[in-house]
């Protein structure tokens, strides 16, 4: 903008200065945007500014201050949590009205109205009161696998319910496989326990410890399963489905409440009650099939199945009662053969030289090991089926908290 003064005449004291301003037509237009531009300016809002919310949190019986509280504003992205001693600090709060909620567990909620102004931090400290509980429920389970193990004075494995139905196991002693220090064997690994065995496919027998099976006591619910073996002390765990149990207690070392025969271990097998299900009604039913291949080249069908099921009821004014029940069935058939190696031809005598001396020995011109023939050899061929069918009860009072009356079946 260019502005030009030409006075007519020089100016003095008794002459009012005259001006005059003459602008180009490009300089007029230059000079009215400017001032479109500044009355916008003065038009325009203040930009708000930002503010602190600043205060303390206590406990109102106590007065301590609460560490790791939340302090939030309802509704938005600002909270944070109290240090130590109990302070916090929300920053960059626009200019208003908020309402700042505090939390933490134990107490209840208290909530402050307070409003924000750039010029210096709003300050808002609260009284924490402690929540008021009717009453409080704790669940769990008498025979939790951790609490077992960490509680025990002796060396004690567990394996829970849960960890049994995660599980494809077809019987107690192939459960006791999952735990550390325990062998799971067949009915043997001669020729003629072998060919049972191979056919049967699965475990009977759990050694503790790398002793033999006769060297272990087996428990169902504190009481000694009967002896079944002829001749020996084992009890054949496969038996026992791995269904309707609630824990597998292995004491690998004895206490002096124990029997003395466990020189290997104790193997405790225990049934649940209806108090070790949280809700006041439980049932489940589990039913599987499977097929032989083996067997079905034999010509026999191969086939079988299983269900189980179980059932537990608490009633009674304050669940005093409980009645747990549980049955189980399966079948399967199962066929395999197996033919006598080189040493059980050998220890039976039967191979013979097809051409021999007067003294019954090789001749000399021709090999001994090519002039061998065979005149027996032994095969072993077992099959059959194996059914299974049983299950547990049990019965339970409590007439006091600290009184307990129970009935346990299997």
């Amino acid at each position: 903008m260019k502005i030009l003064f030409r006075p007519k005449q020089p100016p003095t004291a008794q002459h009012t200065m005259k001006t005059k301003m003459n602008y180009p037509p490009s300089e007029l237009a230059r000079g009215a945007s400017a001032l479109c531009i500044a009355a916008v300016a003065l038009a325009s809002p203040r930009i708000a500014q930002a503010g602190t919310i600043t205060g303390s949190v206590a406990d109102t019986a106590t007065g301590k201050p609460l560490a790791s509280a939340n302090v939030t504003i309802p509704g938005s992205a600002y909270t944070t949590t109290t240090s130590g001693d109990g302070r916090y600090t929300l920053q960059d709060v626009p200019d208003g009205t908020y309402t700042v909620t505090v939390t933490y567990p134990g107490f209840r909620d208290s909530s402050e109205v307070v409003s924000v102004s750039g010029d210096k931090p709003a300050e808002v400290n609260f009284n924490a009161y402690i929540a008021t509980l009717d009453y409080v429920v704790v669940a769990a389970n008498r025979y939790e696998a951790t609490g077992a193990q960490v509680k025990a004075v002796n060396t004690v494995d567990v394996l829970s319910a849960q960890d049994l139905e995660h599980t494809a196991v077809h019987n107690v002693a192939e459960a006791l496989e999952l735990m550390p220090g325990i062998n799971v064997m067949n009915t043997g690994n001669s020729f003629f326990g072998g060919v049972g065995g191979a056919s049967r496919g699965e475990g009977m027998f759990a050694s503790v410890r790398g002793m033999d099976a006769a060297y272990n006591v087996n428990l169902i619910n504190g009481v000694e399963v009967a002896q079944g073996m002829p001749y020996s002390r084992e009890v054949q765990l496969s038996l026992l489905p791995p269904s309707g149990l609630q824990t597998i207690v292995v004491n690998k070392t004895s206490t002096v409440d124990m029997d003395g025969d466990a020189i290997g271990g104790t193997v405790d097998f225990r049934t649940p009650t209806a108090y070790d299900f949280n809700q006041r009604t439980h049932g489940s039913l589990t039913a599987g099939g499977r097929e032989e291949s083996r067997a079905r080249d034999y010509g026999d069908s191969g086939l079988g199945g299983s269900v189980a099921g179980e059932i537990a009821e608490k009633f009674g004014a304050d669940n005093q009662f409980g009645v747990y029940a549980s049955a189980y069935w399966d079948v399967r058939h199962y066929a395999n053969s197996l033919v006598g190696g080189v040493s059980e031809v050998q220890g039976d005598g039967a191979w013979a030289y097809a051409v021999t001396n007067a003294d019954g020995s090789s001749p000399s011109n021709l090999d001994p090991a090519k002039n061998l023939i065979t005149t027996g050899f032994n095969v072993g061929v077992s099959s059959g089926y194996t059914r299974r069918y049983g299950g547990n009860f049990s019965l339970d009072w409590h007439p006091t908290e600290n009184t307990s009356l129970y009935t346990r079946g299997s």
